[in-house]
């Protein structure tokens, strides 16, 4: 055999050390640049695929099938309550290979807290789960602090801080929703329809997907600011941007014109359709967070500035004011609870009761401290009988939750049935009213423990 030529290789620049000595430099042009994970090139010298993102970080599990099964549930059953996401535009990217880094990761927050609403896939969400947060804090971690915040973000923290919040996460949920609120406030989407996100070259439908970002945002913060007692995040003085468009018009991308919150419950005629157009569950969960946020507001109002003097007729009237829009939203809703019950609508049973609760909290506010002799004698009387009226229907409410199937309920449902619990408890003693409620609620939030965790936490804060 002819001895094998010595010829010098050229010199690349990478040679490998070993205990015998060096060996022959590598030709740089076959090595993998690993920097670049944005693509998959082939490399022309060899069958080495560069990998994605996506693909490093993607389970085993999530087969494509997988996926379209995440994807067609989260619509069924998760859209209901937080619907920013228009179904048509997002099918056309979601299956991109090289999709950006905030995409993957809203999509991810998708399937993470849609595998809380299927018992098929409920063993995979804490794995999904990780994988987000994985992806949600690398975002952060790369971008730069003069970056342009991406809706997809913001996006991807509110729906994994409603994740959070039914897997019995709750402070770490209010942190996850607070980086979102962050968000929100610095796209400015607070006000819309003032001023437009700096860049922004959308359509109707992509205006329309900010507004729903905000509005899901702000309804979070409302009722998460009733649970806990803690300051609210969104000043409703503040808002800039239209309430949302039915569903239809934004699936359709058909635009109409909508209006404010504060015109439905400030004096714009409340009762008839606004405009010859039904005002949407989505819409009418705003305009009830705005509500329920008023009153959170009337109570900080009282300890603040009224401490342990007693109230003044000014005080009253507010009270009064706020009792009013509430019955009329009441009033509103209840009509639309009446006429399906044959199916009943989650969202507006959720709706019904917090505004139940909100009653309740009204009537707790005006007992908490002494009225003024100028107070008109009736303030007290009223109120204690509003709330008494309640306890009857809202207990036929209750009964309307077990025909839900359980994944359909509304995730907050628990925060006005415990709110609802703690004030029937603590007028117990007084009407039996009260008393016969008690059982009701506490079959309601045992009814929900083994789908929502929220339930659970609430459970355990009653029996301590």
């Amino acid at each position: 055999m002819p001895p094998v030529s010595a010829e010098p290789m050229p010199d690349t620049g990478h040679t490998i050390t070993t205990s015998e000595g060096l060996l022959s430099p590598i030709d740089s042009h076959l090595l993998p640049v690993l920097a670049n994970f944005t693509g998959c090139p082939e490399d022309p010298y060899s069958n080495f695929i560069y990998p994605t993102a996506e693909s490093l970080l993607r389970p085993a599990f999530l087969t494509p099938l997988v996926c379209s099964d995440l994807d067609q549930l989260y619509f069924d059953r998760v859209h209901v309550f937080a619907p920013f996401l228009h179904k048509v535009r997002y099918f056309s990217w979601s299956k991109e290979v090289d999709k950006p880094k905030a995409r993957l990761g809203l999509q991810y927050a998708m399937w993470t807290l849609t595998a809380c609403f299927s018992s098929q896939f409920h063993m995979i969400q804490h794995s999904l789960y990780t994988s987000t947060r994985r992806l949600l804090d690398s975002i952060e971690i790369e971008s730069h602090d003069n970056s342009v915040m991406g809706l997809e973000q913001a996006q991807a923290w509110l729906l994994l801080s409603i994740y959070e919040m039914i897997s019995e996460q709750f402070r770490r949920a209010m942190i996850s929703a607070g980086r979102a609120f962050r968000l929100v406030h610095l796209m400015r989407l607070f006000e819309v329809d003032r001023q437009l996100p700096l860049g922004f070259q959308g359509d109707w439908v992509d205006k329309e997907s900010l507004r729903r970002t905000f509005w899901v945002a702000y309804i979070i913060d409302r009722f998460t600011s009733i649970a806990d007692g803690l300051p609210m995040t969104f000043d409703e003085k503040e808002i800039g941007t239209l309430l949302p468009a039915p569903e239809s018009h934004f699936m359709s991308g058909q635009p109409i014109d909508m209006c404010y919150p504060s015109d439905i419950i400030g004096g714009i005629d409340a009762i008839k359709p606004l405009m010859g157009v039904e005002i949407g569950p989505f819409a009418e969960s705003a305009i009830m967070a705005t509500v329920c946020g008023r009153v959170v507001n009337l109570r900080r109002q009282l300890m603040n500035e009224y401490g342990g003097q007693s109230l003044p007729p000014s005080f009253y009237r507010q009270h009064q004011s706020v009792n009013s829009i509430l019955s009329n939203r009441l009033q509103i809703i209840s009509r639309q609870v009446d006429s399906s019950q044959e199916h009943p609508n989650p969202i507006l049973i959720f709706l019904a009761l917090s505004a139940y609760m909100s009653i309740f909290l009204l009537c707790e506010t005006i007992e908490a401290k002494q009225m003024s002799p100028e107070t008109p004698e009736s303030a007290f009387d009223s109120s204690e009988q509003r709330s008494l009226d309640s306890t009857d229907k809202l207990g036929r409410l209750i009964t309307l939750l077990p025909q839900l199937n359980d994944f359909e309920v509304h995730p907050f449902t628990p925060i006005p049935l415990v709110l609802s619990y703690k004030f029937c408890i603590s007028h117990a003693g007084m009407e039996e009213s009260y008393a016969g409620l008690l059982p009701l609620i506490t079959s309601a939030l045992q009814g929900l423990t083994h789908v929502n965790g929220l339930a659970r936490y609430f459970l355990k804060i009653l029996d301590d």
